[in-house]
């Protein structure tokens, strides 16, 4: 089995074309893709790809990040609802507090004696 580099085939990977080839058809075969009429595109096609796929890479790292912080920023304001929540019974239940004994004294007042 012989291995032959094609530079610009566009896989993702740009890996090794594995062919079974004896030599002849090895050269033959080198030579067809050197001398193929789209090689120039082909190459061309190939660059843009590994630009896109560097770009791609680069916006989803950047995608997860954000997603990281929104996920932080979500717990911080999930805490800050539960202690205004805490809060607010705190401070309804002192009202309620310091209530009770004004209305006691209204109620004193408003009673016939």
């Amino acid at each position: 089995m012989i291995l032959v580099e094609c530079s610009f085939l566009t896989s993702m990977h740009f890996s090794l074309l594995e062919m079974k080839l004896s030599v002849g058809q090895q050269e033959a075969f080198e030579i067809f893709l050197r001398d193929h009429e789209d090689r120039l595109l082909i190459e061309n096609n190939r660059a843009v790809l590994q630009q896109r796929f560097v770009e791609a890479k680069t916006l989803g790292e950047q995608v997860n990040q954000i997603r990281i912080r929104v996920n932080e920023l979500k717990s911080q304001l999930k805490i800050r609802r539960k202690q205004i929540a805490a809060q607010g019974s705190q401070c309804r239940e002192h009202r309620k507090q310091s209530r009770q004994p004004s209305q006691l004294l209204v109620n004193q007042s408003l009673a016939p004696s």
